[in-house]
């Protein structure tokens, strides 16, 4: 392969044009195949932290459930799920908790739970791959919730009539990763 293509000061500028051309179309092609994958890479990412969250919720909950101490998972109800998992397992993007903050100042990939309104979140790097009900969002909340049999089926934990059956961390809005 010759390397000197640009030292031969015989080359056109036909020929020159031709291979800028040509590099800067291949340049787009690999662009445009690139880009979706940083929504897939954050997909992934998001989805394996959310079912070890979910996992570290499940064994506690058993742990308690087991034990005959189900009262125990009332007084996590709207907390800190993070604050089950023990801190070298957290996630390196796990900021923490914070009240109320200005989500815009906070790094996509991140994690952190809102004391303000007890949610965990989750914000977005790339929106472009992301909806909630069609709308293109930041960050995505979860709360931290009871699951019990309603045995009077008003939908209200009665404590001494409902039993406890566990946690379940449930997303506050429709989560959507768009295929592009």
């Amino acid at each position: 392969m010759n390397f000197d293509f640009f030292k031969n000061s015989q080359r056109s500028g036909v020929e020159l044009t031709v291979f800028a051309a040509v590099a800067i179309i291949i340049f787009i092609l690999a662009v445009i195949k690139v880009l979706p994958m940083f929504g897939k890479v954050e997909k992934t990412y998001f989805e394996n932290t959310l079912k070890n969250i979910r996992l570290v919720i499940n064994i506690h909950a058993g742990t308690q459930l087991l034990k005959g101490q189900p009262d125990q998972l009332i007084d996590l109800v709207n907390g800190n799920p993070f604050s089950l998992v023990n801190q070298k397992h957290l996630p390196a993007t796990y900021k923490g908790e914070l009240n109320s903050p200005d989500y815009q100042k906070i790094d996509g990939y991140s994690w952190f739970f809102d004391t303000f309104d007890h949610t965990l979140v989750y914000v977005i790097e790339n929106h472009d791959y992301f909806s909630s009900l069609g709308i293109k969002s930041s960050n995505i909340k979860f709360k931290l919730i009871l699951k019990f049999a309603d045995k009077d089926k008003n939908g209200v934990f009665n404590k001494g009539l409902d039993t406890i059956q566990g946690l379940l961390l449930i997303p506050q809005d429709h989560i959507e990763w768009l295929e592009n």
